[in-house]
């Protein structure tokens, strides 16, 4: 009897630690290396900031350059806090002109010369 509960029990931690590694790359963090070398802004394709989770414990900054080129970001760095302040300075003054354009009633129109 004890022999097959200790059977049961092995089975079912070897079940659980496969279920654990055949997430992926979920559980682990991305980058490998971070750099705090500057990328000029015009050069982004596309920035994404990962938060930590269980599997990787620090927020990664992960810019897609227009190369195609990955680049892991120190989170910290001044320069990319500033890029970050920019392009959430943007989104508030679009959503606040998008909500005034609907309080007031205007609507922007395309000019098709």
């Amino acid at each position: 009897m004890r022999t097959q509960i200790l059977l049961l029990a092995t089975v079912l931690c070897c079940i659980s630690a496969l279920h654990a590694l055949s997430f992926g790359n979920q559980g682990w963090c991305r980058c490998r290396r971070t750099t705090d070398f500057f990328v000029h802004p015009r050069n982004f394709a596309k920035m994404e900031i990962v938060p930590p989770t269980a599997g990787c414990r620090q927020t990664e900054i992960i810019i897609t350059l227009k190369t195609r080129k990955t680049v892991c970001v120190k989170p910290g760095v001044k320069w990319i806090e500033k890029v970050i302040d920019f392009i959430k300075g943007q989104k508030i003054r679009q959503a606040s002109t998008t909500a005034s354009d609907v309080q007031t009633g205007t609507r922007r129109t395309q000019s098709t010369t």
